[in-house]
């Protein structure tokens, strides 16, 4: 869920802040554009984590027009830092678990224009 970010529209330098549901707490999740892809027949942006974010790296999103139809592909490269870090699987299963949610978010979506 997102929490906070900058600005309504992706620039390079936007800061955004997700809010992680974990029990009856959230973990904030901070991070800053880094990239945008801006192409004609895809588009996407890629952020890197800030402090205070579990994890240490940085995520793409793009989406991209095919023969078949729409590519949404999820580049994530991190490691655990901070008290993720004395958890590092449960911390990369929940970098899964948010993965999977982006994705179902990109497909209800889909389903909904298609309507």
């Amino acid at each position: 869920m997102l929490l906070a970010a900058d600005d309504t529209r992706v620039t390079v330098g936007a800061t955004v802040v997700n809010a992680a549901p974990f029990g009856p707490l959230a973990v904030l999740a901070p991070c800053r554009v880094v990239a945008l892809v801006e192409e004609p027949d895809r588009c996407g942006f890629a952020y890197g984590s800030l402090p205070g974010h579990p994890l240490d790296g940085k995520e793409q999103f793009t989406v991209e027009r095919t023969d078949g139809g729409v590519l949404l592909r999820i580049r994530s490269v991190s490691r655990p830092r901070g008290l993720a870090g004395l958890a590092p699987a449960p911390a990369r299963a929940g970098q899964r678990h948010v993965d999977r949610r982006y994705a179902a978010a990109a497909r209800r979506l889909a389903a909904r224009d298609a309507a």
